[in-house]
């Protein structure tokens, strides 16, 4: 009889604790959301370092889709007219990828550049505009260059000067001429390849603007040379 007893006892303890477990499961455990898959450019910068004046660069961007929707672009935008941008495709399906052809054109200025494309987009069943950027880096580079690139005078240090450097000693690279682009910065070139600057504070011009000293060259190719200058009387 006693044994009997200890048997009944024992089920009903385990009756009571089956009961307790699934009158209050343990909490799910709750596993991280995964990151949606985005549009994206491959290797969306692009640097072509020290390049030439006036010459045509061009490059080329991979776009992936590998979402599970269609996506559709609008015209490329550009950050200066200087810049050329082609899309061999308008839209891309789940997982697919188009190209986006750039050319710049240099240009005479020599300082370090970046031009930028921009790209909206929109997936199909979102009313919503998204946007992507490709960026093309160089610098410019001339036969003639400057140093310093540019130049800013002030009522408190109103003389500057910079330095004409050749790459080349061949005779059709010789500086003919420089001048002052603006009546309120006088120059100086008895000194070349030096040539001085000075701000003329008397002069009923505005405060602040930006100007432009001209190095006047018999190269056909770069036959005006431009140094920005910037001016602040305040």
């Amino acid at each position: 009889m006693k044994p009997l007893m200890i048997l009944a006892g024992t089920c009903a303890a385990i009756s009571l604790a089956s009961f307790v477990f699934w009158a209050n499961p343990a909490a799910p455990v709750e596993l991280p959301t995964p990151t949606p898959a985005s549009v994206t450019i491959l290797e969306p910068d692009k640097y072509h370092g020290t390049v030439k004046l006036n010459e045509s660069i061009l490059d080329t961007f991979t776009i992936v889709n590998p979402t599970n929707r269609a996506i559709a672009f609008n015209e490329p935008m550009k950050s200066c007219t200087c810049t050329a941008a082609e899309l061999d495709r308008r839209e891309l399906g789940p997982g697919e990828s188009g190209k986006l052809t750039v050319s710049i054109q240099t240009g005479t200025r020599r300082t370090p550049r970046v031009e930028t494309v921009g790209l909206l987009y929109t997936i199909a069943g979102e009313p919503e505009l998204h946007q992507l950027f490709a960026k093309m880096y160089f610098v410019p580079k001339g036969v003639f260059e400057t140093d310093p690139v540019d130049i800013t005078l002030t009522s408190a240090k109103p003389k500057a000067s910079f330095v004409i450097r050749i790459d080349s000693t061949a005779e059709q690279n010789k500086v003919l001429d420089v001048r002052s682009n603006h009546r309120c910065v006088k120059i100086d070139t008895r000194a070349l390849p030096t040539v001085s600057l000075e701000l003329d504070l008397n002069t009923p011009d505005e405060s602040i603007l930006n100007t432009e000293c001209l190095i006047y060259t018999n190269n056909a190719a770069e036959a005006i040379v431009t140094v920005p200058v910037r001016v602040r009387k305040q």
